[in-house]
């Protein structure tokens, strides 16, 4: 009857254990829902994304390229963007081969949260790779 008992409270302590953790996680998601982040890939240093009411900016090079996109939520950590407008400078220089289009869609999961730098996976076209963002503690300012 001990062993019974030892039993079910380490099942009890370890579910109890596993929802917390993931709560704890899909909390930490929020902190994409809004604010100023820049890759953490140091090839994309001049690249900035302002989230603010469901609207993704994305600013390639201060202005040369931006790419506006909505964001729907699915759930607190994964989300797709949908772009409504491109925009700047180097629109032109990059003509019909652009890669983005206006109703381009991609998906993106964070997968993990660690101090102000977000995980995630996208997805586009089939294709999918993993990224980190940083999130800016001063926002951005056009």
């Amino acid at each position: 009857m001990r062993k019974i008992i030892k039993l079910s409270i380490i099942i009890l302590s370890y579910l109890l254990i596993n929802s917390t953790y993931a709560q704890t996680k899909e909390s930490q998601c929020s902190i994409m829902h809004e604010g100023t982040f820049i890759y953490g890939n140091t090839k994309r240093l001049n690249q900035v994304i302002v989230i603010k009411d469901n609207i993704m900016t994305e600013d390639w090079g201060y202005g040369q390229f931006i790419i506006t996109s909505n964001i729907t939520w699915i759930n607190d950590c994964e989300y797709i963007t949908t772009i409504l407008k491109l925009a700047g400078s180097k629109l032109k220089l990059y003509g019909p081969n652009v890669k983005y289009t206006v109703g381009n869609r991609m998906k993106i999961k964070i997968t993990k949260v660690k101090d102000n730098k977000i995980y995630y996976e996208a997805s586009r076209y089939g294709y999918s790779w993993d990224g980190f963002l940083i999130k800016k503690e001063k926002e951005y300012k056009e």
